[in-house]
């Protein structure tokens, strides 16, 4: 008997290879572009998580150097001119051509300053004060080189000034000479300008650094004998005080 022996061949055409490899790409890109949106979404929640960092360091720093006890804003030195010193000059209209009698070499205005704060500390230096008339400055000195303020503390300060300038002497006499004719008060503009800055009791190495620009309206012309001789005197004491953030210490 003979045996027959029957061979299977297997043909694969070539669209059905094609459509296999294409399957394969497919998957390969698939798992490609799955690692890329999740490298993405990664990098995004890092962003984020840093955002969301920066944003609670500046919470904490706002309630260190701006909140006291939860809800009160820091309070801003409360300023005040004290006094002027009787050596101060004096005009006389007296005559046709109102005269500067007495122009003194040295002089003194002083203020007082006092911390309302119960938990900060205030250390003020670069102080300078300038008396202005009209937006002309006439005076300018510095003050007390820097000093220290606790918490509730009164501070008294004087600001040394010298002679007026010769170039404004017979202008300012005539001003006020004009002033006193129309029945209106000679007012001159108080400046104190300087940097502070702000420590808490409880993190005292937490330093705040703040720009103080101090504007006064008290400093006046005040008549005696007869309303014809003029003084310097103190008429409204306190002053507006603003602070302003400087990064500079």
């Amino acid at each position: 008997m003979e045996k027959s022996v029957t061979f299977f061949t297997t043909t694969i055409d070539s669209t059905q290879w094609k459509n296999q490899v294409e399957k394969s790409d497919t998957k390969g890109t698939t798992t490609i572009d799955s690692t890329k949106i999740n490298s993405k979404c990664n990098i995004a929640l890092q962003i984020l998580l840093l955002g969301l960092a920066v944003m609670l360091g500046i919470t904490l720093a706002f309630h260190m150097f701006y909140i006291h006890e939860g809800t009160t804003v820091i309070h801003n030195p409360k300023i005040e001119i004290v006094s002027v010193s009787p050596s101060s000059f004096t005009v006389s209209t007296l005559y046709i051509n109102p005269l500067i009698v007495q122009n003194p070499d040295s002089w003194n205005l002083a203020f007082s300053i006092q911390n309302p704060n119960s938990n900060y500390n205030f250390y003020y230096y670069d102080l300078e004060a300038s008396i202005s008339y009209n937006d002309t400055l006439l005076w300018s000195a510095k003050v007390l080189d820097k000093f220290y303020q606790d918490g509730k503390a009164q501070t008294s300060i004087d600001s040394t000034f010298a002679a007026m300038p010769e170039p404004y002497v017979y202008w300012i006499a005539k001003s006020i000479s004009d002033d006193l004719a129309s029945g209106q008060t000679t007012r001159f503009s108080v400046s104190l300008n300087g940097k502070i800055q702000i420590s808490n009791h409880i993190a005292p190495s937490h330093i705040s650094c703040r720009k103080l620009e101090v504007y006064c309206e008290g400093l006046q012309v005040e008549y005696i004998e007869d309303a014809r001789v003029g003084v310097l005197g103190v008429d409204s004491k306190a002053c507006e005080v603003n602070i302003f953030q400087d990064s500079r210490c």
